[in-house]
Parts: C-alpha cells; sequence; structure tokens
C-alpha cells in the first residue's frame, strides 16, 4: 500500500512538472529531450540494416551553435526509368521526440514544382530554424517531431541534391512512379519503418503532385501494403485549373488588400476591367454555395487577370513578398538558407553531393504547353470531374486536410475553397456547411475556421498566416498536424496534457 501511494505520488510530481514544463512552452514528454539543443542526442529510430550506417547523420552539423539528434540523410537511387537514368533523390529522416518512435510516418514534398524539402525543414518545421533578418539559427520548439518520425523527401529528379545523368521527365506519372521506385529502396533499407502509417503533407504544387503520388503509392505500395498510406494533409495548394482557382480570386483579394499590394485606383479598375470582360469579378460571390448547386460554369481561359495582378505588384515592388501581405518585404530566406546549405563542410555532413544549392530548380521538359513543363492535367478532374485523382486521394484517407492563409497573395484561399466545392468525393460534391468551426493552437488560442469534416475531408482558413502556414503560425500549423495523426482534435484548452499529446486517444 505504501508503494502503491509513493508510486501515484511520483506520477502526480511528474505530471507537475510537464505541466510547468508546457506553461513555459515545452511540449516535450518527460525526460524526452528535442531533436536541437540537445545533450545526450539520442534518436528514437534505430535500424538493423547495416546499410542505414551510410546515411547516419551525427550530433555536430557544422554552422549550427547547438548539438541535433542522430539522424538520417543522403541519396538513394531509383531504377533506370524511360524518362531519367541514374537517378537518385534526397531525403532527411528524424525520429520522433519520444521515448519510442511511434507507429506515424509524415512524408513531407514541398512544392514548386522542383524545391527542395531542406527549405520547409529550415523555416517551417523542423528541428531547427533560420531567422532570415539576421541569419542565426534556433532550435523550434513547434519541431514537427514532437509528432512524428519526419521525412523530409526532395522530388522531382533535378531539383537540389538529387542527381542523374539524363533527365526526360514532362508529366507526373513519371514522377510518381520514380517515387514508388525510391520508396521501395528506402524501406528495404530502413525496414523498422515498414510497419509505420505513412502520411503525406505538402504544400503550394504539391496540390498537383499529391493526388498522383498517393494514387501510385496505393496501387504499389512500397511497404507491401496499401493499408499502411492513411491520409494526409496540403497547405496552401494549387491543384485546378489556373483559371478556376487563381484568376476568379484575383480581383476580389487585390480589392482587399489593395493597400498592402500598393495597388494605386488606376491599376485596380485596370485589372477590374480585365475581370469584368471574363465575367469573373463575381464568379465566386455568385457560383460558390454551401452545399453547392451544381457543377461550376467553366470560366473563360483566354484572360490575363492573375497573370495583370502578378505583374502589377511585381512592377509596384520587386521584393514585395506575395507570400504574405502583411510582411511588406520579402523576408530573406532564400539567401540565408542557401548559404548554409552550399558550404561543402555541411553537404559532406549530411551526405549531400557536392551542388550548388538551390532552393527551386527547373524539373520538367520545358515546353510551350504548360508553364511549369508538366503536362498532367488538373488533379481535381484528371481523369474526370466525377472521380478525379484527388477525390481518390480523399476517399483512399482515414483523414484529410486542406488548408489555407488568408494573407496568402499567391494561391488564394477564396479561389482554394471555391475549387473545393466543385469537387465531388466519397459520392457528394463539396461541402454542405460552410466555415463555422473554431480551430486553436497548442496554447489554447482561437487560429482557424473550419468546416466540420466531411467525408473525411476538412477545410481550414487560417485569417492570421500566409502561404508559408507552418512559419507564420507554428503552434496552429503543429496542432494540425496532431490533429491528423489523430491526437486531440483541437480542443479549446490550455495545454495539453503528455497523455494527450504523445499516447492519448486517437479519433
Amino acid at each position: 500500500m505504501l508503494f502503491e501511494q509513493a508510486y501515484a505520488l511520483l506520477l502526480l510530481l511528474l505530471g507537475i512538472i510537464f505541466t510547468s514544463d508546457l506553461a513555459t512552452g515545452s511540449f516535450l514528454p518527460f525526460g524526452v529531450e528535442p531533436s536541437a539543443g540537445c545533450e545526450s542526442c539520442k534518436s528514437s529510430l534505430s535500424f538493423s540494416n547495416p546499410k542505414s550506417n551510410d546515411f547516419l547523420v551525427g550530433n555536430e552539423i557544422p554552422g549550427l551553435p547547438f548539438k541535433t539528434k542522430t539522424s538520417w540523410s543522403g541519396n538513394i537511387p531509383i531504377p533506370d526509368t524511360d524518362s531519367v537514368k541514374n537517378g537518385t533523390l534526397s531525403f532527411w529522416l528524424w525520429g520522433k521526440d519520444d521515448h519510442e518512435p511511434g507507429k506515424d510516418l509524415v512524408i513531407w514534398m514541398s512544392g514548386g514544382p522542383g524545391c527542395s524539402s531542406l527549405l520547409a525543414s529550415s523555416i517551417e518545421n523542423g528541428p531547427f530554424l533560420f531567422d532570415s533578418a539576421n541569419g542565426t539559427l534556433s532550435t523550434n520548439k513547434y519541431s514537427w517531431t514532437l509528432a512524428a518520425n519526419m521525412f523530409y523527401l526532395t522530388q522531382p529528379v533535378g531539383a537540389t541534391f538529387t542527381t542523374f545523368s539524363s533527365s526526360n521527365i514532362t508529366n507526373e506519372d513519371q514522377v510518381s512512379q520514380h517515387l514508388v521506385l525510391f520508396l521501395k529502396q528506402f524501406f528495404n533499407i530502413f525496414e523498422e519503418l515498414r510497419s509505420t502509417n505513412i502520411w503525406l503533407i505538402g504544400e503550394s504544387y504539391d496540390g498537383q503532385m499529391m493526388p498522383f503520388a498517393f494514387n501510385a503509392i496505393k496501387r504499389n505500395p512500397p511497404t507491401g501494403k496499401a493499408s499502411s498510406l492513411k491520409g494526409g494533409m496540403l497547405i496552401s495548394p494549387f491543384f485546378s485549373d489556373l483559371t478556376a482557382q487563381l484568376a476568379t480570386a484575383a480581383y476580389p483579394f487585390a480589392v482587399e488588400h489593395q493597400r498592402q499590394l500598393n495597388f494605386s485606383d488606376k491599376q485596380l479598375a485596370s485589372l477590374k476591367n480585365q475581370s469584368d470582360t471574363c465575367q469573373l469579378t463575381d464568379f465566386i460571390s455568385k457560383y460558390m454555395s454551401f452545399p453547392p448547386k451544381g457543377r461550376l460554369p467553366n470560366p473563360s481561359t483566354n484572360c490575363q487577370v492573375f497573370e495583370t495582378y502578378t505583374e502589377t505588384y511585381t512592377d509596384n515592388d520587386p521584393n514585395y513578398n506575395i507570400y504574405n501581405v502583411n510582411k511588406p518585404k520579402d523576408l530573406g530566406y532564400n539567401s540565408v538558407v542557401q548559404a548554409f546549405f552550399n558550404r561543402t563542410d555541411v553537404q559532406d555532413y549530411i551526405r549531400a553531393p557536392h551542388q550548388d544549392f538551390k532552393l527551386c530548380r527547373s524539373v520538367f521538359q520545358q515546353n510551350n504547353l504548360s508553364i511549369s513543363g508538366d503536362l498532367s492535367g488538373p488533379s481535381d478532374r484528371t481523369p474526370s470531374f466525377e472521380h478525379s485523382l484527388f477525390a481518390q486521394m480523399v476517399e483512399g484517407s482515414k483523414r484529410f486536410i486542406v488548408m489555407s492563409g488568408a494573407l496568402d497573395g499567391l494561391i488564394f484561399a477564396s479561389g482554394v475553397q471555391l475549387v473545393l466545392q466543385n469537387l465531388t468525393w466519397n459520392g457528394e460534391q463539396g461541402f454542405n456547411a460552410p466555415l463555422h468551426v473554431p480551430l486553436y493552437d497548442l496554447e489554447g488560442k482561437q487560429r482557424a475556421i473550419a468546416t466540420k469534416s466531411e467525408r473525411h475531408l476538412r477545410y481550414v482558413l487560417v485569417p492570421d498566416a500566409g502561404h508559408i502556414l507552418p512559419a507564420d503560425q507554428p503552434s496552429f500549423a503543429l496542432n494540425a498536424l496532431f490533429a491528423l495523426l489523430g491526437r486531440p482534435y483541437w480542443k479549446k484548452e490550455k495545454c495539453w496534457s503528455q497523455e494527450d499529446l504523445h499516447h492519448g486517444k486517437t479519433i
């Protein structure tokens, strides 16, 4: 009896210590070190295959003022295909910050197309972050390694730190083929991860790429089990027709943010004239309804409303930060991140090839039919509106989340909502009810408003965030990841408990 009382008191004390840590901003389980700023720096992951040692990254990455946990990084070859010869894809794997690695593996893929996922890990959600204002580095108390094992994958072939002898990539079917071939090789080396739940998460142009990737993985699962792929999240995604998703929203966004965009009345009137001519000015207010009244009419594809919008803000200020219109200047992430990963000692330490590191590179064979070179049709209407790849991705998910920032001046939130209402999944079109559910960050502050989850899909709008949403609202973005994985679902509480965050019930 005395032992039981002592044990109960010990658990109570541990709970008090953990709650105190939460109150001061730490979300780690008791006794667990962060991935960056650690002392013993042991990862929760370990692997039995000796080949995994070829990718081992130590604890003292050059240029960092703190130690990091053991991680794994490098390039894995893919078998030759008709479009790529001697190709490799690049990755960086971090274990979950917990006593055990847990059951979830998040595969992060950046957009572009052709942008490095090291950008996301360095300024959005990785263990350490760059401060673009002064070039300093800091640990990230909202690192996504708090929730899951994080696998930052850079693709397609042609993006920085990938390699090849020849490449002729023209479409998403080829890209997803390379992805599956790569993942099969990856799981052959890191065998302990075969049994994990796999979640795909990406942003921006990955809205176009992920549905192809998701369906390719389902058809040809690299772990041997299609059920391993559980769902995903898209942040600020572009996945539809340019006119329907972007041109319809350009003028309303310019009106709402005229001051931030520095549009003159004359420039705004010129944009309105183009929008009026193409019958796009009131398109969203006229046709977006809950529930939807039917398929959207096809807007004219001969209009240049979005192009005029981008040309105007660029002419007004070439350094304008269109990713968040409330941050009037480009934050300079490019130069800071590029300088770090261009260090040869860093490249050697993380087992990267010696390359001129650029955040984004052209990866598709250039042609006159597509700005990016990608000849694939929009993922929300390929192969058809009735059963698109985007819809199949949602239908194959346990949970799927789409998030937008209202301050995103590139992929407008209203345009994302519009084309989601035009999407048919699980036998119905669109959401039945508009945004009305408040959602909260880890400190209990309301940060977003959302739809209910309908047929496995939920849309989330974050008012005080832009295109790079995890950088603008890091606490909320981490909570969104917890929600996706099934641990707590954006409840309104001051702090989460250790049990809730790391070992609680799933939904």
